[in-house]
């Protein structure tokens, strides 16, 4: 039912304007909507790849202990560094079952970073299967021609054989 569905994350701030700028300015998120109508809880709308992530003010913003958003890149030690360059501090973490290395974790396959926004909410960027598909490590099966849509089908690994179909136009 909502395999097709666009996602949003939705990041509670105490300040639009800073998310703007954090967001848009920083990180270099596509400012899509901005939406001030109710004085007390304005929010901005980001387009982010095939999703968006929408920031509202309210008095509980940066509560959260946990992620409340994360981008999956390509190349994570890229954009780890290029935000470094402008001014992102990332999270450094010597758990037992958590290390990071120049703000880098790898968990099983998958490699991560974690940093906050200004009012503290933890944001992730990530590297990880979906991203496989950039590095050519899936093997296109086919073409379905007449409905728009392409197939991948995944070799070895985790979920060998899994098909991964997108819409093209």
């Amino acid at each position: 039912m909502l395999v097709d569905a666009e996602i949003s994350a939705i990041v509670p701030v105490s300040d639009v304007d800073k998310a703007v700028d954090f967001y848009g300015g920083v990180l270099g998120l596509e400012l899509q909507v901005r939406r001030d109508d109710l004085s007390k809880n304005r929010e901005a709308e980001f387009r982010a790849g095939d999703g968006t992530l929408v920031v509202y003010e309210i008095v509980a913003a940066g509560q959260s202990k946990g992620t409340l958003a994360a981008f999956r890149v390509a190349d994570l030690e890229s954009v780890v560094a290029g935000l470094r360059e402008r001014g992102v501090a990332f999270e450094e973490y010597n758990l037992p079952d958590l290390k990071t290395e120049n703000a880098i974790a790898t968990i099983g396959d998958l490699l991560a970073s974690w940093a906050r926004d200004p009012d503290g909410n933890i944001i992730a960027f990530d590297r990880g299967l979906s991203n496989r598909l950039l590095l050519g490590l899936f093997t296109r099966i086919r073409r379905q021609r007449g409905n728009g849509r392409r197939c991948w089908r995944r070799r070895g690994g985790s979920f060998p054989g899994r098909r991964r179909c997108w819409s093209v136009d």
